[in-house]
């Protein structure tokens, strides 16, 4: 919270959090697939697969620490803070795919532009 004057405002950030190894990462329990989903073609198959071969990297003490670092050393908060690389990269995925989208939409926007005669 920062001081404006008689106004108190209160700043909200979003913590986007990538893969950290804790215990829950060593006590998953993984059941076998359903034999309907075991098409390689399907998400979940791909997705089942990823998760079997990957470890999180992410160190929880230097997480906590740096969470703990940011709520309280800075007066203006950023909106988002992603913590973890994986977390940085799964954004940066996400904003190409926006950008793709936005790209795609100026193509067509002039089709919904209204035009005045007169």
């Amino acid at each position: 919270m920062w001081d404006t004057g008689p106004i108190r405002m209160l700043q909200v950030s979003l913590l986007e959090f990538g893969g950290f190894h804790t215990a829950a990462t060593n006590s998953m329990i993984v059941v076998p697939a359903h034999t309907s989903y075991t098409n390689p073609a399907l998400p979940s198959v791909f997705m089942r697969k990823l998760a079997s071969e990957w470890e999180a990297q992410g160190d929880p003490d230097k997480a906590i620490k740096l969470i703990y670092d940011f709520a309280n050393g800075a007066d203006k908060l950023p909106i988002r803070l992603a913590v973890g690389l994986d977390a940085i990269g799964m954004i940066k995925e996400k904003v190409k795919g926006l950008h793709d989208d936005l790209e795609n939409a100026e193509v067509v926007h002039k089709d919904v532009v209204l035009t005045r005669t007169g």
